[in-house]
C-alpha cells in the first residue's frame, strides 16, 4: 500500500462539534457499489446497503446528524455533523437537514437508478 501523509490537522479536537465532509472508499478503490449509466450512479445491493445504513446511523446515535450524501462506485461523500445531546435542531433558519439523503429516481423508474437531480424531461 502506498504511504500517505494524514490528512488530520494535528491542533484540531475532531470530536468537536461541527460538520465534517467524510468519504468512504472500498478496499483498492474497486467499484463494488454500482455502476454509472448514461450519467446516472446505479446503485447494485451492496450500494443500496451503503444507502441503507449511511441512513441508519443517525437514528443509532444521538450525537450524529447526517446532512447530503453521494455514493459513487468506489467511494461515499457524505457530510457528518457531530452536536452535543442537549441540542435538537441543528440546521440554520429556513434550512432543511432532511433534503440531502433523498434521492430522485430518474425517468426510467428503475428502482436501482439514482441520481442528484430530477428527471429530464
Amino acid at each position: 500500500m502506498p504511504e500517505r501523509t494524514n490528512p488530520r490537522h494535528p491542533a484540531f479536537d475532531y470530536r468537536t462539534s461541527a460538520a465534517y465532509f467524510v468519504t468512504v472508499c472500498t478496499h483498492e478503490r474497486r467499484c463494488l457499489l454500482g455502476t454509472v449509466r448514461r450519467g446516472r450512479m446505479a446503485l447494485n445491493e451492496y450500494g443500496r446497503i451503503v444507502v441503507a445504513e449511511w441512513e441508519r446511523s443517525e437514528t443509532m446515535r444521538d450525537e450524529v446528524v447526517l446532512d447530503a450524501f453521494v455514493v459513487m462506485p468506489n467511494h461515499v461523500h457524505g457530510i457528518v455533523c457531530l452536536v452535543p445531546p442537549d441540542v435538537d435542531d441543528v440546521s440554520p433558519p429556513g434550512y432543511d437537514l432532511d433534503i440531502g439523503p433523498n434521492p430522485t429516481r430518474t425517468e426510467e423508474g428503475s428502482s436501482d437508478d439514482i441520481g442528484p437531480h430530477a428527471p429530464r424531461v
